[in-house]
């Protein structure tokens, strides 16, 4: 067990990673639509070290977002839903959104291959606010959280360097 436990720490000290620097800056409700009980929450997002291949497999950097919030007379944070529609949501120009069919979050990555930093202004989630039980005039305050990601496809895999070492 020992052994096991000093090969896998000496391979964790020696992984390098290379996306990083994830922020998300200028957060605001902006666009409400009190017929359908639904606002955008606007920021802009950056990370460095961002990459996509179309080169099978395909394999490519995003970053999760999701959303919380609290009533302004409150401490306690509730996660916000926001639209399943991918078009609901704004992706700026050379990023693409994918949002997810259960309402908790969305995906924002690279609309082609490259490499480098992202830094996409006006970002903007739709917020579905009718769904999470809140009034037209409720006081909210909005945060809104990213965690950098890999998109690995489907199918099977080989760990290691893929010369037959074990």
């Amino acid at each position: 067990m020992k052994l096991f436990i000093t090969i896998g720490i000496f391979m964790i000290s020696t992984l390098t990673l290379f996306a990083n620097n994830v922020a998300v800056t200028s957060v605001r409700l902006t666009n409400q639509n009190t017929t359908i009980d639904v606002k955008d929450i606007e920021f802009d997002i950056s990370w460095d070290n961002s990459w996509r291949t179309s080169a099978s497999p395909s394999y490519y950097d995003a970053c999760w977002l999701f959303a919380k919030y609290r009533l302004t007379n409150s401490t306690i944070w509730n996660h916000a839903s926001v639209s399943t529609t991918d078009g609901d949501h704004n992706a700026p120009a050379g990023s693409t959104i994918d949002a997810m069919s259960d309402g908790t979050g969305l995906f924002i990555f690279r609309d082609s291959d490259g490499a480098g930093n992202n830094s996409w202004e006006d970002v903007r989630i739709n917020w579905t606010y009718g769904l999470d039980g809140l009034a037209d005039n409720d006081s909210v305050e909005i945060a809104v959280y990213a965690i950098v990601m890999v998109y690995i496809p489907e199918g099977s895999f080989t760990f290691g360097y893929g010369n037959g070492t074990s």
